[in-house]
């Protein structure tokens, strides 16, 4: 058998629809070495039905398991983030009315005594003067002449 390089290309609507299949598949098995040679696949309306049912049945079984994940989610974020201490039972409500309970009204209230506010002392702020009366003393540090020249450019030091 002589190989000869060739390719088969078709573009006709409706070709496969009108050619005869075991005719082809002998063609194809024919000139080529491919282990595996076209089949005629026939399903049944009711075996396309039973996989679309179980498609869906797969749906809701995934839908199912994001609902409780997404629910597993919301919890996790309220127990991390939600109000957990500051809410108060009612229970707890009645612990501080002691007062209240055992009240006796023939007992006046106690006066009111009202107290002096009390303010800070004004620190002294970088912007205050300092007194005008205090001596003041300058004092100058000259630099020896090699130090008061800089290396990387050779310029005076100022």
């Amino acid at each position: 058998m002589l190989e000869k390089p060739w390719v088969l290309e078709f573009d006709i609507k409706g070709l496969f629809d009108n050619i005869d299949h075991e005719l082809l598949n002998k063609a194809v098995r024919k000139h080529t070495d491919s282990k595996y040679p076209m089949k005629k696949q026939e399903i049944s309306v009711e075996k396309l039905l039973d996989i679309i049912k179980e498609k869906e049945r797969r749906i809701a079984e995934l839908e199912q398991q994001v609902q409780w994940f997404m629910e597993q989610i919301r919890l996790s974020k309220r127990k991390q983030f939600g109000v957990s201490s500051e809410q108060t039972k009612i229970e707890q409500l009645n612990l501080f009315n002691e007062d209240e309970e055992t009240h006796n009204l023939a007992v006046s209230e106690p006066q009111r005594i009202e107290v002096k506010t009390h303010y800070r002392k004004r620190t002294r702020l970088t912007t205050d003067k300092l007194p005008e009366d205090l001596p003041m003393e300058v004092i100058e540090h000259k630099l020896p002449e090699k130090d008061s020249i800089c290396p990387d450019c050779g310029g005076d030091i100022v």
